[in-house]
Order: C-alpha cells, then structure tokens, then sequence
C-alpha cells in the first residue's frame, strides 16, 4: 500500500472529524474526565494534540487506553486477529536545504502515521494494561483543581477580571473578563469559559505569539477560536473536570465548525498543535521557546 500524502493525511483526518460532527459529536468536547484522556498502554504517557482528539472518537469501552501490534506482543499479549487498528500521527524532524540558514539547512516537521489498536482488541495483555481505573465520582475534586489551575495562570499572566454579561480577552490589555462566577449555571460550565478565554490570552506577544487580530468570521479568527476550544477541553481533562455540555453544542455551531474544516484541512491538525502547546501553558508545563512568565509586583494594600 503505498504511502499517503501530507495533503491525503490532512483530508483524512478532516473527514473522521467532519463524520463525528454530522453525527452531532464535537470530539473536542467530549468528556473526557471520568476514565481521563486517551493515554498509550505501555508508557502510560497521555496522547496529545490532534491524536488525542482523533483517539477520543473511538467507541471503545472502558479507559481508553491504546497500544501499538508491537507493544502488545512485547507485554506478552496479541492482538486479536481481524481487529482494525486506528491511525494517529506522529511528527518526524526532516532536514532539508536551505540556503539562508545558518548551517545551509533547516529541520521541518513531516507527518507520518502508525496504528494503534484498543485494549480490549487485544488479548493476554498484564493486569497493569487492563485493569479500569476508578473515576472520580466527586466532582468537587476536579473544580479545585480548576481553581488551582486558573489561580496558578493569572497570577503570572494576564489580568482576571469580573463583570458584565460576556466573556473575553483583550489582547491590548492581556485581561480576560468574565461574567460574575454566580451567573454560571455549573461549575464545570465557568471553567469551560474560563479555560476557553486563558487559551485565546497564551497567544499573546510575550507567550506564545499566535495571531489575534483576526475579526469575526476570517479565517484567522476561526483559527484561533479552534484553538481556544481545544485548549479548554484539554486543561478540563487533565484538572478532571467533565466538558460542560452547553447550549453550543447545536446543530448550527455544528454545521459552523464542520463548513470550517470543510474549508481549510489543515485548521484542525494546526490548531491542535498549537492548543496542546497553550494547554501547556495554563498547566503550568514548560513550553519550549515560549516567554517565560514574571510575577505581578505586589499591589499595595489601600
């Protein structure tokens, strides 16, 4: 089989994308919290990027947990015959030439892919591989870890303000503002918001420099947006909290995002990119070659 193009890699993944969303999922919203994020079997270590959006569509049961044919026999197990596995990317550094470089060449990212298959796909894996975590039932656990999140972030990044009956970020202010914490229905739909605005305010000059001057409907501004809503649910999936299920999730913010992928293949490979990288951020996880953060100076006490 010969091998698929970057533009055929791009237009695959729209397509599983796009059928999710015809059938009324936005894979980015999916809840994630309960048995955590798509993580590999073996390593243990979480997918990311657009392998954790595309690995969160699988109708697997349980944890989803994935491995490779490879991993599975390594562990003394195998994948059952006739299973179909699923394809994620993974990014691979090429050198190619460049005259204006520094050292006559430079390093591009190219796409590549493998296959993974479910647990459950397979058989004789260890206990370690199989056996289903707890999920939290008390949802109060994964709101103060919002609380920290969003704490940890604004103190040595934007300003936080409250007030009024709309969210924002303003980029000439670097100050998110919220409605009062008491107009949202949950406590799960606040940090939806809030997470949403922190993912729009890391694209600022001195963090990780995305393009905010995009006006409503350009195709910069649906970028951007793109980002900001992967960011929030992959920070409300690491702090356990569920994705708010909100009055967004309509057939007509549906049919917007779908026109929008339909439209340019390569936004949601690009913005999941840049949302893991802003995810990050509002972690508190290193990012490299972001600015690092200063501290706010003290405001005098009145």
């Amino acid at each position: 089989m010969a091998k698929q193009t970057q533009a055929e890699l791009y237009a695959a993944i729209n397509a599983r994308v796009i059928e999710s969303m015809r059938k009324g999922v936005v894979p980015w919203r999916k809840p994630w919290a309960g048995l955590g994020m798509p993580r590999n079997a073996a390593t243990g270590r979480p997918y990311r990027g657009i392998n954790a959006v595309l690995l969160s569509l699988e109708p697997f049961p349980g944890s989803p947990r994935f491995l490779t044919f490879n991993q599975a026999r390594s562990a003394g197990g195998m994948v059952r015959k006739g299973e179909k596995s699923i394809q994620v990317i993974l990014w691979k550094p090429l050198k190619i030439k460049d005259d204006k470089a520094p050292k006559g060449e430079k390093v591009i990212p190219l796409m590549r892919t493998f296959n993974v298959f479910h647990t459950s796909q397979c058989d004789d894996l260890p206990e370690r591989m199989t056996a289903e975590p707890r999920a939290n039932a008390d949802p109060t656990v994964g709101l103060a870890e919002g609380d920290r999140i969003l704490a940890e972030y604004v103190a040595g990044g934007p300003t936080l303000t409250y007030g009024g009956d709309r969210a924002c970020y303003s980029p000439a202010l670097d100050t998110i503002r919220l409605p009062e914490r008491s107009a949202f229905v949950t406590g799960a739909a606040f940090f939806g918001v809030a997470f949403h605005e922190c993912g729009h305010s890391t694209g600022h000059a001195t963090r990780l420099k995305r393009d905010l001057t995009g006006l409503h409907g350009d195709h910069s501004y649906s970028r951007e947006e793109l980002v900001a809503e992967m960011t929030a649910a992959f920070v409300l999936g690491a702090a356990g909290i569920d994705t708010p299920d909100t009055v967004e999730n309509t057939a007509a913010y549906l049919r917007c995002w779908t026109s929008t992928l339909a439209d340019d293949t390569k936004a949601l490979v690009w913005a999941a990119g840049r949302a893991q990288k802003a995810a990050d951020m509002v972690l508190g996880i290193e990012v490299p070659g972001a600015a690092k953060p200063e501290p706010k100076p003290a405001t005098a006490a009145a």
